[in-house]
């Protein structure tokens, strides 16, 4: 039997894993990722603003991302359950595994929203876009870019640390099979 013959036989053993909807296995699971990244940061970024309208008068920027981003765990990592890695058998056991991803990400965020906060990024970036003509120079610096640079930063630890955490284990040359 030739290399390619074990990898498909294997393929066809390794059962799929338990997404919102069958169809969704025709997709790549970097293009499903993408999506539920989509998903998830509409979803982030619509609670943020709410907090951020609600709350800015009593608390730094820094927090209010910091507790959006901890209430925001349990429904992303849903999402990211359903359409890209499947629903785990044991959902609770398999959300505090992936915790640490989210917490980890939200102590970045957080550093990097207070960072470049102290920084006047937002207000950096607005005058560099008025200078390019891109946006109105009269217009006042939005917190929009600096939740952009964070949403990016945290996207990419969350994205790259989640692949390691959820992809199943590929069986190495030389594993028996039990």
């Amino acid at each position: 039997m030739d290399i390619e013959n074990i990898g498909q036989q294997q393929e066809k053993m390794t059962p799929k894993p338990k997404l919102v909807h069958s169809k969704l296995h025709d997709y790549p699971q970097d293009l499903r990722y993408f999506i539920s990244g989509l998903i998830n940061t509409a979803g982030f970024m619509f609670s943020l603003w709410m907090a951020t309208v609600s709350f800015r008068e009593m608390y730094s920027a820094s927090t209010i991302y910091a507790i959006s981003n901890l209430f925001f765990i349990p429904i992303g990592h849903a999402v990211s359950s359903l359409l890209v890695f499947g629903w785990p058998e044991h959902y609770v056991q398999n959300l505090l595994l992936n915790a640490p991803i989210g917490l980890v990400g939200t102590a970045i965020g957080s550093f990097a929203t207070e960072f470049l906060d102290r920084l006047g990024f937002d207000a950096v970036c607005h005058g560099l876009l008025g200078r390019l003509a891109i946006v109105e120079i009269e217009e006042e610096a939005a917190r929009v870019y600096t939740s952009i640079m964070v949403m990016i930063v945290t996207g990419v630890w969350g994205y790259i640390v989640s692949n390691i955490v959820n992809s199943s284990p590929t069986p190495k040359k030389g594993d028996k099979e039990l």
